[in-house]
C-alpha cells in the first residue's frame, strides 16, 4: 500500500509559476497512479501536437504537423483538475519525396494543466541560465531531479512514419 501521508517537514511546495497557487505535494519522489498515466498523458501528447511546442522551418510547409512524446513525471490532482509535471520531446515532421523532411524540435520539461479532460494551461521551463531553477520551481524536488536528468525519448521516426503513411524504411532527412 503506497504512504500518502503528509507529515511536518516532509512536503515539498510546488509554486504554479502562471497562477501563483501553492500545490501540495508528498516528498519521497513522484509516484503516479496507472489511471492517472493512462487518462493524462494522451491529453497532454495531443494538446502539444495541435497547438504545439514547436514551430519553425517547416511550419509553412504543406501537410506539416508535429509530434511528440510526453513522459509523465508526477501528477496531482484535485476536484477534477490535474496539475501534471511532463517530459515532452516534439519534432516537426513534413512529407518530402519518397520520405520525410524533420525540422525544428524541443525536449523540456512542462507542466501541464488539465481539467475535464482538456488541457488548460501549459507552464514551459526557462531556456538558459534560469532552466533548472524554474524547472525546481516547477516540480517536487525528485520530480525536478527527474526532469532534469531526463533519459530522452524514444525516437518520432517510426511513429512519424506511421503518421504520415509511409513505409519503415522511408528516409527522414533535415528539413
Amino acid at each position: 500500500m503506497r504512504r500518502n501521508v503528509l507529515v511536518a517537514g516532509g512536503i515539498a511546495v510546488a509554486a504554479g509559476v502562471a497562477g501563483g497557487a501553492a500545490w501540495l505535494w508528498p516528498q519521497g519522489g513522484p509516484e503516479v497512479a496507472a489511471d492517472v498515466r493512462e487518462r493524462v498523458t494522451p491529453v497532454v501528447r495531443a494538446h502539444l501536437e495541435e497547438r504545439g511546442i514547436v514551430g519553425g522551418v517547416l511550419e509553412e510547409t504543406p501537410g506539416a504537423r508535429v509530434l511528440c512524446s510526453v513522459r509523465l513525471i508526477e501528477a496531482r490532482e484535485r476536484a477534477g483538475f490535474t496539475r501534471a509535471g511532463v517530459h515532452a520531446h516534439c519534432e516537426e515532421f513534413a512529407p518530402r519525396g519518397a520520405g520525410l523532411a524533420r525540422g525544428t524540435g524541443v525536449a523540456t520539461p512542462l507542466v501541464a494543466h488539465v481539467r475535464d479532460g482538456e488541457v488548460v494551461r501549459v507552464e514551459e521551463a526557462e531556456d538558459g541560465a534560469g532552466h533548472a531553477a524554474s524547472v525546481r520551481a516547477m516540480f517536487t524536488g525528485a520530480g525536478a531531479d527527474a526532469a532534469l536528468r531526463d533519459p530522452g525519448h524514444p525516437a518520432l521516426d517510426a511513429r512519424a512514419r506511421t503518421a504520415f503513411g509511409l513505409p519503415s524504411s522511408a528516409p527522414i532527412d533535415a528539413g
